[in-house]
C-alpha cells in the first residue's frame, strides 16, 4: 500500500503540554504503523519545533525526504476545547513552514514510478493554489492513484469552492456530521438537514465511491453506491479527541484499501480512533491489542478480532 500524504505538520498547543500532530501527518504516522509505505509531503522551519518534528520522523522511521526545511516558523495549531468531544477551535497562524513545499518536476515522475495507490488531502493546505495545483496534476499524471479526501474545515481556512472542487477529485471521502449540516445549510439552505439525503446527494453530485461520516462517540455512518450503513462507536475515558478522526480515516483506508467489507472497516476505524481518543496526543503508540480492548464483546464487530489475528494487519513493534 503506497501512500502520498500531502499536508501540514505541526504542533498541536493544548493549555498544559504541546505534541506533534497535524491532520496528514497524524494519519501517515497510524498508515506506517500499519505497514503502509508512506510518504509525507509537507514543511517544516528551521527553529526547534522543526528539528524536533524532523527527530520524532526519524524515531517512528517515516520517510521525510519530502518535508522541506523552510525559514517560515513550524506551523502550530493552539486548540481550545468547548462544552461537546468535537466542539474544539484551533487557531492556526499563517503563513507558516508547511506550505513552504518544493515542487520539482522530478516528483510527479517518482509517484509513477512508485505506483502510488493513494493521495491523501486535507483541506487547509489546499487553500494555497499552488498546492491545490500541484496535487491536481499529481492525480491526473499518476493512474494508479486515488485520493481520499479528509475534509477537516477549520475557520478560516476553507472555501466553499474548494470543497467542491476536492470532493470531486476524490474517490473516498470523510467528514463528520457537523462539517456535513455545515455544507447542507450552505449548498441546500431551504430543505431540512437528513444525513443520509445529503450523502446520497452529495456523492452522486461528486462521483465519490464512499463518504465516511465521523459521528463522534456514536461510531460513524458509511455511504456507499446508494446505501449507508451506521457503526457504533465504543465508550473509553476520554484524554484528549485530537487525532481520534485521523486514525479513523488511516484505520479505514488500509481496511479498503485490502478489501475489507465495509461493516468491518468502519469498525476498525471506530476502534481505533476511540482509543486514540483515551490516550493523551494525537499519533500514541498503539498495538492491535489496544485497538481490540475497546472492542465490545456484544458489537456487531464479529469478525474483527479474527481479521486482526490472522495476519490482515502486520506485527506492530514499539518504535
Amino acid at each position: 500500500m503506497v501512500v502520498w500524504s500531502i499536508g501540514e505538520v505541526l504542533w498541536d498547543i493544548i493549555p498544559t503540554r504541546e505534541h506533534l500532530g497535524g491532520a496528514a501527518l497524524n494519519l501517515s504516522a497510524n498508515l506506517h504503523r500499519l505497514g503502509g509505505q508512506v510518504t509525507l509531503i509537507s514543511g517544516v522551519g528551521q527553529d526547534d519545533r522543526g528539528k524536533r518534528a524532523l527527530e520524532a520522523f526519524a524515531a517512528i522511521g517515516m520517510d521525510a525526504s519530502k518535508i522541506a526545511v523552510g525559514e517560515r516558523p513550524t506551523g502550530v495549531a493552539v486548540i481550545e476545547s468547548g462544552p461537546g468531544d468535537e466542539d474544539q477551535s484551533f487557531v492556526i497562524p499563517r503563513p507558516a513552514a508547511f506550505e513552504s513545499l518544493s515542487f520539482d518536476r522530478t516528483l510527479k515522475s517518482e509517484a509513477q514510478r512508485s505506483m502510488v495507490d493513494w493521495v491523501y488531502v486535507g483541506t487547509l493546505l489546499q487553500t494555497n493554489s499552488q498546492v491545490e495545483d500541484f496535487t491536481t496534476d499529481l492525480v491526473a499524471g499518476v493512474h494508479s492513484a486515488r485520493v481520499f479526501y479528509d475534509m477537516n474545515l477549520r475557520d478560516g481556512h476553507w472555501n466553499l469552492e474548494l470543497v467542491h472542487r476536492l470532493s470531486s477529485l476524490c474517490s473516498v471521502l470523510k467528514l463528520n456530521d457537523n462539517e456535513a449540516e455545515r455544507l447542507h445549510r450552505l449548498t441546500s439552505p431551504e430543505s431540512y438537514f437528513d444525513l443520509p439525503t445529503f450523502c446520497e446527494s452529495w456523492s452522486k453530485a461528486h462521483a465519490i465511491d464512499v463518504m465516511c461520516v465521523t459521528l463522534g462517540a456514536s461510531g460513524s455512518y458509511i455511504f456507499s453506491q446508494g446505501t449507508g450503513l451506521e457503526t457504533p462507536g465504543f465508550a473509553v475515558k476520554l484524554t484528549d479527541t485530537v487525532g481520534a478522526g485521523d486514525a479513523f480515516a488511516a484505520a479505514f483506508l488500509y481496511a479498503y484499501h485490502h478489501d475489507w467489507k465495509l461493516e468491518d472497516a468502519a469498525c476498525f476505524a471506530n476502534a481505533l480512533g476511540a482509543f486514540v481518543a483515551s490516550q493523551a496526543g494525537a499519533t500514541p503508540y498503539w498495538t492491535i491489542q489496544d485497538v481490540l480492548s475497546v472492542v465490545s464483546p456484544e458489537s456487531r464487530c464479529s469478525s474483527l478480532s479474527s481479521l486482526l489475528h490472522v495476519g490482515e494487519v502486520p506485527q506492530l513493534t514499539q518504535s
